[in-house]
């Protein structure tokens, strides 16, 4: 399954209004930070699974969350920890790259700092949740973990949309957001 379909196909304008309202924003920067900031969620815990012990230790954390239910994202919004999220967040995006990567997105999507970091504690539990769900049903261990992440990767976690985040993000304007990305990941992710 894949992730964003799974995701666009739920994210309905109840949900939307409802994320939007929490934080204060309109929907279409709501939709557009989704948009962006879940492949982003996946290729930075991707690139994480690449370091040493971090497709165990990814494994682990699923394991918390493969009974999340996301047939109801409205329900799921509401159940979500605030704490928990942004904990996940710290993980992901630790320290000043955590920094750079809001104010990138809020950049990018009119929304201020404040409302992205918001947004992503929502939207990077859910991304967990996926992951949980799938690891669980197709039993997967760590070497499947890291397949998954990687295939959603290669496909852009949908479409083209983690190129489109990609480019947006892209701080030099060079055509390549990994340097940006390596450098904003790098305490995280281990220096190579």
């Amino acid at each position: 399954m894949n992730l964003m379909d799974l995701f666009s196909g739920k994210m309905d304008s109840g949900f939307l209004n409802s994320l939007a309202g929490s934080v204060g924003a309109e929907p279409q920067k709501v939709a557009g930070l989704a948009h962006m900031g879940i492949p982003l969620l996946l290729q930075a815990l991707q690139r994480n699974t690449e370091a040493p012990g971090g497709a165990r230790s990814l494994t682990s954390a699923l394991e918390k969350h493969q009974d999340a239910d996301l047939n109801d994202l409205g329900r799921f919004l509401g159940g979500v920890d605030k704490k928990d999220g942004a904990k996940i967040l710290t993980h992901i995006f630790p320290g000043r790259e955590g920094g750079e990567v809001k104010k990138k997105l809020a950049d990018q999507t009119g929304l201020k700092t404040a409302q992205v970091t918001a947004l992503l504690g929502v939207l990077a539990p859910m991304v967990l949740g996926f992951l949980g769900n799938q690891k669980k049903e197709r039993r997967l261990d760590s070497g499947g973990v890291q397949n998954l992440l990687a295939g959603l990767v290669s496909s852009g976690g949908g479409g083209n949309l983690l190129g489109m985040a990609a480019r947006m993000l892209d701080s030099n304007n060079d055509g390549n957001v990994m340097d940006d990305l390596g450098r904003m990941l790098g305490g995280f992710l281990g220096k190579k």
